[in-house]
């Protein structure tokens, strides 16, 4: 018999029912790893996949909720185990492929934790580079790990199911990430290059739908640098602070930009040279050429994506402009003679010359207007009187609409009854008549 490896053994600890057992063979994996990837170390691919299939295991037999949110996020963070960073780039891509040869066994009823797997999964794929300080020879590779491997636009290995559910939290595990540590402009572009490529390249029309929706359409919505820039330089940290009290006392509060930046016109280059390929389809490319002009738009403008000011902000403000244009008139008046001031007075005390809330120009001219238009139709009413009584005409006119008047026809049913009339007897009494023997 031949001695099964170390990785068989892990892949049996791992996916075993007894909760116990599976947490000590996790952390006995990091501990090994660690170890066997030494950078004069032979681990391959076909190691890694076995230890990856009791991986998968270990989350098929973890139960209940907070179970197996721990599990997931433990086997997440086994990429952050590795001496090497090309054995943890080795390791996200047999993670990845394991996942798409195994999407078709999950059932229903363990679907949900497998999303929330795959969230965890994108999640530690981001915190690894974040740690490298976003060093542009792993971006490069992990992102085209995944252009040809789980984002790969029309392979028949690869699952839908997946690819749909990564265009769903792509952008948010960014935002996530970019929270915690700034995520440079450049590096964004890179990051989103495979979603592009995908929309361009795909041939099914709900894959293509859900990476423009989901991935490049909310890059419309966040804040630009320029913008970002030309919003800081004008605002200060005291009306911050005042308008962040005032949203406070109104009892609601305004949403928080996002803190992923983006760069709208290098997008849209990045946009137009993948678009403009002569493989891309040209539904898709149509698709594309409109979001271009949109990127466009923001590019030039540099205004829309500027985190959005509070109202309260914007009261305080307009207080302030009306309070300094009264102070700068005050400047400029000269101070009124004494008579003025007396006259003034007595206009003040005169209740004639009070102006109530409703006294405002407007609406004295709507009243003189209607007070003349009420006036025109009594000086009417006085001049030509309106007749009620009936209308009787004249002997001329009646004579003149007999002369006109154009003889009716004479059907057949008029002449019946005609001769009904002439005899006394009415249709009744002739149906009676007609009907008795």
């Amino acid at each position: 018999m031949e001695i099964a490896g170390r990785e068989v053994e892990f892949a049996r600890r791992l996916s075993v029912s007894d909760k116990v057992g599976r947490d000590r063979a996790l952390k006995k994996l990091k501990t090994w790893l660690y170890s066997r990837s030494q950078p004069n170390a032979e681990f391959g691919v076909e190691e890694m996949m076995k230890l990856w299939r009791g991986l998968h295991y270990c989350m098929w037999m973890s139960d209940k909720p907070l179970v197996q949110e721990e599990c997931a996020k433990n086997i997440s963070s086994l990429i952050h185990s590795f001496a090497s960073e090309f054995f943890a780039l080795q390791f996200i891509d047999c993670g990845w492929l394991t996942l798409s040869q195994e999407w078709h066994n999950i059932d229903r009823l363990r679907m949900d934790k497998y999303l929330m797997f795959v969230r965890h999964y994108l999640r530690q794929n981001f915190a690894f580079l974040k740690n490298r300080q976003w060093e542009s020879k792993l971006v490069d590779q992990l992102m085209e790990n995944f252009t040809i491997g789980i984002l790969e636009p029309n392979s028949e290995d690869v699952p839908v199911g997946i690819q749909l559910q990564l265009t769903d939290i792509y952008v948010p595990v960014l935002e996530d990430i970019a929270a915690k540590a700034v995520i440079p402009v450049d590096v964004v572009n890179i990051l989103l290059k495979p979603f592009v490529a995908l929309t361009a390249q795909t041939k099914k029309p709900v894959l293509m739908k859900a990476a423009c929706h989901g991935v490049v359409e909310p890059l419309l919505q966040l804040p630009s640098v320029h913008a970002l820039a030309q919003s800081c330089n004008g605002t200060k940290s005291g009306q911050q602070q005042d308008s962040a009290e005032e949203d406070s006392d109104d009892g609601f509060e305004d949403e928080k930009p996002s803190p992923l930046k983006v760069d709208h016109g290098e997008l849209s280059t990045l946009i137009f040279s993948i678009a403009s390929e002569e493989s891309v389809p040209h539904k898709n490319r149509s698709a594309l050429y409109m979001l271009k002009r949109q990127f466009d738009a923001l590019a030039v403008t540099q205004v829309a994506c500027a985190p959005p000011t509070s109202t309260a902000d914007g009261r305080k403000r307009e207080r302030q402009s009306s309070v300094e244009e009264d102070m700068g008139e005050e400047e400029t008046q000269e101070a009124p003679k004494e008579e003025e001031m007396v006259v003034t007075e007595k206009k003040q005390k005169s209740p004639k010359n009070f102006q109530t809330p409703d006294s405002s120009p407007k609406k004295k001219k709507k009243r003189i207007r209607l007070s003349l238009e009420s006036n025109q139709i009594k000086q009417f009413s006085k001049k030509d009187p309106i007749d009620v009584s009936p209308w009787k005409p004249d002997a001329k006119e009646g004579k003149s609409l007999l002369k006109n008047r154009t003889p009716t026809p004479i059907t057949p049913r008029m002449q019946r009854m005609l001769a009904r009339s002439q005899t006394g007897r009415s249709p009744s009494a002739s149906r009676k008549s007609s009907a008795t023997p």
